[in-house]
């Protein structure tokens, strides 16, 4: 059977939409201005461009992309680039296969998950924003998550998720290619590098003085576990995870301290949280009360102890006629964040501050300076004071003045 000769027609958008669908199998034409340049349709119409050139005595096929998608125009472009590379030297199938066997940004952020974030405390947190918020770099080889790529995907991130979703997805691209060259040997500069982050506001919310009382009387009706939990979380002022995790072991009663361990808190130091009387009478009824389980507050979740507090934390917010809806709602975190502020305006130090908190550093502690207005608020009496100490001011001589200027 003879072979058949390939069929050359001028192509244009309009023709080639209207060339016919094969019954079976695929059928190609080739264009005439352009040598090697060819149009394949299958039997279920899916309409392609391909360029077929010889490299060496080598054919070679290389897919330029769909139609409709790549019209005319753009396909012969393509084409002239592919062929002035392969006249160049370059072997668009063997690039194209080093592309496919090159480390995806998925396969990066498994590696990184794998040796590094499993240890973080924020690790799952991490791996949630991988898999909602950067699902346009999975399957991209990471030589081609670029600046700009990145900074756009910020401001579509920006648009959807809001600005502080946006920076977290970008701060995880910069922790992940941190580490990329011992992964995988990735050569290039961080891509994240110099790029331009959305401005961030610190939260300054805490429990305002109106707010105690109709707090206090709300977590009367609640339940023990969460009540007992939400007031060690005000009282001790420590993070929500460690406050959940808390077991018995590592409170002294004779101390009057808890004793968080490296690996369980933040700054993977040791914390030693002071015990108020308060939290102290809590912790007492709760281990005479006590079922047995090492964990201060126990559940049936998987980890033995409670790990989620939404549904307990909205119907205290709504007996207590706290707002749902605001932007400034409380939140869990705000609890903590009411122990330093209320420190704070009772003239506690920055530094005090600081290590009742926990903080590993004087810049978490700023926030609080606000409030701090005791001190602030006598230098501005003592500065009254001495103005008006001066009741007939002295008359200033303007013209020595100038004189002497």
């Amino acid at each position: 059977m003879a072979k058949q000769k390939p069929v050359r027609i001028s192509f244009t958008d309009r023709t080639l939409t209207k060339l016919p669908t094969p019954p079976v199998g695929r059928r190609y034409w080739y264009d005439q201005k352009v040598p090697g340049l060819a149009f394949c349709i299958t039997a279920n119409d899916t309409r392609t461009f391909y360029l077929y050139r010889r490299i060496g005595k080598r054919p070679v096929r290389v897919r330029l992309g769909r139609f409709p998608e790549l019209d005319v125009d753009a396909a012969r472009d393509l084409a002239r680039e592919k062929i002035t590379d392969i006249a160049r030297g370059r072997d668009p199938q063997e690039e194209r296969q080093a592309a496919r066997e090159e480390t995806t940004w998925s396969r990066l952020f498994d590696l990184w998950f794998a040796k590094y974030g499993t240890h973080l405390r924020t690790g799952e947190e991490s791996n949630r924003i991988h898999q909602r918020l950067l699902k346009r770099l999975h399957n991209l080889p990471i030589t081609r998550v670029g600046p700009r790529r990145l900074q756009h995907l910020h401001h579509r991130l920006t648009k959807r998720h809001g600005a502080i979703a946006a920076n977290r997805a970008l701060e995880l691209c910069r922790r992940v290619f941190n580490h990329a060259k011992d992964l995988v040997g990735f050569k290039r500069r961080n891509p994240v590098k110099g790029l331009v982050m959305n401005p961030e506001t610190s939260r300054d919310r805490f429990l305002q003085p109106t707010e105690l009382k109709p707090f206090f009387q709300a977590l009367h009706d609640e339940e023990p576990l969460f009540r007992d939990l939400f007031l060690m979380l005000l009282f001790t002022g420590a993070r929500r995870s460690a406050v959940q995790a808390m077991r018995w072991e590592q409170i002294s009663f004779e101390l009057e301290a808890w004793r968080i361990p490296a690996e369980e808190s933040k700054n993977k130091q040791v914390l030693m949280i002071s015990l108020s009387p308060p939290a102290l009478a809590i912790l007492r009824e709760r281990k005479e009360a006590g079922n047995g389980s090492p964990w201060v507050f126990p559940t049936r979740a998987k980890s033995g102890h409670v790990e989620e507090v939404k549904s307990a934390w909205r119907r205290v917010l709504e007996r207590a006629g706290l707002s749902l809806e605001r932007a400034d709602r409380l939140r869990p975190h705000d609890l903590r964040r009411s122990l330093g502020s209320y420190m704070a305006i009772g003239n506690a130090s920055l530094p005090l501050i600081g290590a009742a908190l926990g903080h590993k550093n004087l810049s978490s502690t700023q926030i609080y300076a606000r409030l701090n207005l005791n001190p602030v608020r006598a230098a501005v009496e003592r500065a009254t004071a001495t103005m008006l100490s001066f009741e007939n001011p002295p008359a200033i001589d303007v013209s020595a003045t100038e004189a002497k200027g």
